[in-house]
């Protein structure tokens, strides 16, 4: 795993919270589904899913916000010389959490081949992202419904959400969100990547 706080620079953090946070006329849109149908949460696509399992999309991306956040991504990446090589986003989308009474989201991975998961957060909150030391393995379903029980997972990295703060690790271990605050609002850029890492273990 990598952290990093303090990722953006003053332009970019005041444009995000001008123009996303407080912006009168940013649209969010209601996704019903997230790790189910139990927690939906309002999101803002900036690129649309690509899954091995279906048609890959020759132009993915739904949003022109896209090419703001790229680039600090990509900062991101080369600063810390993640992979070896050429890399594909996966996707690319804002959450807008909701607050439930449950502690955390159903425990899931994003996808069932190896990629890693990169978060931005735009604002300060609760609401940690959990990464349990497990990871999925080949037949195994992708989520751990709260509502079938205890998953049983260890945790094994806690991070809180910090404006500027970044975050990169394995997706291909089981990771969930606690909850936020009902008065406070979480909002995150995540993008999922799939490449040969450079070495590292994440």
């Amino acid at each position: 795993m990598i952290v990093e706080s303090n990722f953006l620079s003053g332009d970019e953090q005041d444009k995000i919270d001008n123009q996303i946070i407080n912006g009168q006329f940013f649209p969010w849109y209601r996704m019903p589904y997230s790790s189910s149908m139990d927690y939906p949460f309002y999101g803002h696509v900036l690129a649309t899913r690509q899954d091995k399992n279906e048609n890959i999309i020759s132009d993915p991306v739904m949003s022109d916000w896209y090419w703001f956040f790229k680039p600090i991504f990509e900062r991101f990446i080369n600063k810390h010389e993640i992979f070896k090589g050429k890399y594909t986003i996966l996707r690319a989308c804002l959450n807008d959490s909701l607050s439930f009474e449950d502690e955390f989201c159903d425990p899931h991975v994003d996808y069932d081949e190896p990629h890693t998961v990169l978060i931005l957060y735009l604002t300060d909150s609760s609401g940690a992202t959990i990464v349990y030391d497990k990871k999925l393995q080949e037949g195994e379903p992708t989520v751990y419904l709260n509502k079938d029980g205890d998953s049983g997972l260890i945790t094994e990295h806690e991070v809180e959400p910090e404006k500027g703060k970044m975050m990169c690790f394995d997706g291909l271990k089981f990771h969930s969100v606690r909850f936020k605050q009902d008065d406070e609002r979480r909002v995150i850029c995540i993008f999922a990547v799939k490449g040969e890492l450079n070495g590292m273990v994440l």
